[in-house]
Order: C-alpha cells, then sequence, then structure tokens
C-alpha cells in the first residue's frame, strides 16, 4: 500500500501515509467525489436496481454534502429519542 486516501492514518495501516502527508493535498475530496459519481453510475443500472428491489430497498444515490446532511439529521433525530426515551448503556 502506497498511501491511505484518508484525512488520518488507518488504525489497521499505522505505518502508512497519508495522501496529504505525501504532499497530495485535497486528493481525498477528488477521491471522494469520483467514488460518488461511480456508485451513482452502479445504482443506475438496471441490475443494481433489480437486485436493490429484491432484497426490499430502493436505490438512492446523493452527494457527499446531501449525504452529511441526513447524517446529521439523522444523529439529531437519534439524540432526542435517545434522550426522551432515557435509553443509558450498561
Amino acid at each position: 500500500m502506497l498511501a491511505v486516501a484518508g484525512t488520518k492514518r488507518s488504525s489497521f495501516f499505522p505505518e502508512v501515509p497519508t495522501l496529504s502527508e505525501l504532499g497530495f493535498k485535497g486528493a481525498e475530496l477528488d477521491i471522494n467525489a469520483r467514488m460518488g459519481r461511480e456508485i451513482a453510475k452502479a445504482l443506475a443500472q438496471a441490475n443494481t436496481k433489480t437486485r436493490y428491489e429484491s432484497l426490499g430497498a430502493e436505490p438512492v444515490g446523493m452527494d457527499s454534502v446531501e449525504f452529511r446532511k441526513l447524517l446529521a439529521e439523522e444523529g439529531r433525530a437519534l439524540t432526542a429519542l435517545i434522550k426522551e426515551r432515557k435509553i443509558v448503556l450498561e
């Protein structure tokens, strides 16, 4: 492995530098954008849609900004539910 595409080193490969450490600043953003485009292409293929539907799911793609927004909204909703129901970790 030459480099890790994330913003920090992998706990699985701590000796492997990040792309940023190697001088490729912002490369992780390019990789994330490319992955998003490729996933959108895959989700648009008929066989992918058929497979998802056979599992009772609907393939939906979103860009990273939309995904972060969804995660934040779900996090807030789950936090509120946990507080409301007084759920605690034992």
